[in-house]
């Protein structure tokens, strides 16, 4: 596989759609992974906050040299988080497994009980 080279990251300022594009390479196009990339910067409060608070909002078509550090900080550079994928492809598969157990567990738990016939 040909080596990755994101250090155009550390460039400057950059579009939100080629940062995502390079953190979400399952989206075809560069707005699905812009939508994914907001997405998940909100399901990470640490990250969300600290973005907020360098000036990022959900409209923001541009990250600034500061926006993009934090997500290298919070994320790793794009290559980094390709690599580790390609090295613990079992953790992965583990991983999905671990938490459809957990989902199951918290389903028969007596706050999550779901009906035992459909309606």
């Amino acid at each position: 596989m040909k080596d990755l080279n994101f250090d155009w990251l550390l460039s400057g300022s950059c579009l939100l759609s080629d940062v995502a594009m390079a953190y979400f390479t399952t989206c075809i196009y560069p707005r699905s992974a812009g939508r994914q990339m907001r997405e998940q910067i909100e399901r990470y409060p640490d990250l969300h906050a600290e973005l907020l608070e360098a000036g990022y909002r959900r409209s923001n078509t541009l990250l600034t040299p500061r926006q993009i550090c934090i997500v290298i900080q919070h994320w790793g550079m794009p290559d980094t988080v390709y690599q580790w994928l390609r090295e613990h492809r079992k953790f992965e598969c583990n991983m999905l497994i671990y938490l459809f157990a957990y989902y199951l567990f918290m389903c028969r738990s007596a706050c999550w009980r779901l009906p035992e016939h459909p309606p």
